[in-house]
């Protein structure tokens, strides 16, 4: 990792300082290695020109301030992004294939070994990979965790080739609008006083289990792993579009669908009858925020999200819909009672734990559940068809767990799957299973027939 930059006296007007949670995961890149840094990877029909991409990624960066700022340190230590007048550019790597593409999972797993500078920025930058021949190409977008959510990702995907759509057009990809840095010093809280008082004591219990260690661990690969454990599944229109049906019927979610498939099989590898799984669902809170400086749209990049974090009891015959109906009952009372915002205010007083390497029975939040939905992600940008985007973080030096993710573009679900240090045979049954999990659900509600 790089050195810490302390920077006398106070920060300029221009700067701002870090949202708790941007300041969480800033802690964890210093800690962790760099494991802040995540990948969005988009597929694309179509060859991606190199002068309009260039073009459309420094507009891109005029466009969002934090791609145009470093990450310094006061002197007190604690973070605020910096704009540059003069920033760095996104770097950009192009590599042309005269037959197919790589690996997709090697490619990811070397671009996420390179280092960002957070304190000079960008705190971004774009791999390029292309074949002529089979008239395809991917894009690789590596950027620091600190300025990214789901909502963030989106927006970066779709800026960028909205203005790579526009200059391939003849236009000008340079005439965007300017913004500032904004600060976001609390959520705006919700719900009843009880309901606040329900969520602390949660929150509470969830911390006290946390230091007891009192979940069940996964087993630990022996060696670091060399590549990527992750894998996407692309489901057609039609099991889609069935599987909306059965979430109707059965007054669940994708989101609730997606913990049922992941906790079921993690139940069945580490192998108990009934295990406890710490699990942890992402909410965006952008619509609770306030600031001096206004709030965030989903125009903005950075960490303006929350979590709802709870400790499962999973037995191994629990049905598949009484699981899926309680994730998503859950997740609604959290959201009703305001607890991502009271999440999110309180973090600015959790402080985070060093990481001990040495010490072995740490264990890590078993599973992390995403439903992007339907993003703002366009099928089609000028001649350039997108087919599919995945995202995944870098978190091999982390203790065993998975992360699980869904989002939906043209129509078709993606179903993504990232794990960190698990044994391979069990990475294997893992992305094999959960994908028929989710097969058997599709199958079952074409059987019942249409709403």
């Amino acid at each position: 990792t790089q050195p810490k930059t302390h920077v006398p006296g106070a920060a300029s007007p221009n700067d701002t300082p870090l949202t708790p949670i941007e300041a969480l995961f800033w802690r964890v890149h210093e800690e962790l290695d760099g494991d802040g840094m995540g990948a969005v990877i988009v597929w694309i029909e179509g060859c991606v020109e190199d002068a309009p991409l260039a073009a459309a990624l420094a507009a891109l960066q005029r466009r969002h301030p934090k791609l145009r700022s470093g990450i310094l340190q006061a002197e007190d230590g604690s973070p605020y992004f910096h704009p540059y007048e003069h920033p760095r550019r996104i770097p950009l790597e192009v590599e042309d294939f005269e037959d197919e593409l790589p690996q997709w999972q090697d490619a990811a797993y070397r671009a996420l070994r390179i280092a960002i500078a957070p304190h000079n920025g960008p705190l971004a930058r774009v791999a390029l990979q292309r074949s002529r021949s089979r008239n395809r190409s991917r894009v690789t977008i590596i950027v620091h965790h600190v300025i990214y959510d789901g909502a963030s990702l989106a927006r970066i995907v779709d800026d960028l080739f909205t203005f790579y759509e526009k200059t391939e057009a003849g236009g000008d990809a340079g005439d965007v609008e300017l913004r500032d840095l904004i600060s976001i010093p609390r959520a705006t809280l919700q719900g009843s006083f009880l309901s606040r008082l329900k969520v602390l004591a949660q929150l509470f219990r969830l911390r006290l289990a946390a230091k007891r260690n009192d979940w069940t661990p996964i087993p630990r690969a022996e060696r670091p792993p060399t590549s990527l454990q992750s894998e996407k599944h692309i489901f057609s229109k039609a099991q889609t579009l069935t599987l909306v049906r059965r979430c109707r019927r059965e007054k669940t979610s994708f989101y609730g669908v997606f913990f049922a498939a992941a906790v079921s099989v993690i139940v069945s590898l580490v192998g108990q009858k009934t295990a406890r799984l710490r699990c942890h669902c992402p909410i965006d809170i952008r619509a609770h925020l306030t600031g001096v400086h206004g709030a965030p749209g989903n125009h903005d990049l950075g960490l303006f999200a929350s979590a709802h974090d709870k400790i499962y009891k999973v037995a191994m015959e629990a049905s598949f819909w009484d699981l899926a109906r309680q994730a998503d009952r859950d997740i609604k009372h959290y959201v009703d009672a305001g607890g991502p915002q009271l999440a999110y205010n309180l973090m600015r007083f959790v402080r985070f734990a060093k990481f001990d390497r040495a010490r072995e029975a740490r264990i890590r939040t078993t599973l992390q559940v995403s439903h992007l939905g339907v993003t703002s992600i366009r099928p089609r940008y000028g001649s350039l068809k997108l087919t599919d985007f995945f995202a995944l973080p870098k978190n091999d030096t982390v203790c065993p767990s998975i992360i699980v993710s869904g989002s939906v573009l043209g129509q078709r679900l993606t179903w993504g799957m990232v794990a960190a240090n698990l044994p391979d045979v069990l990475w294997e049954r893992f992305r094999k299973e959960s994908v028929q999990m989710l097969e058997r659900a599709i199958e079952s509600g074409s059987q019942r027939g249409t709403d």
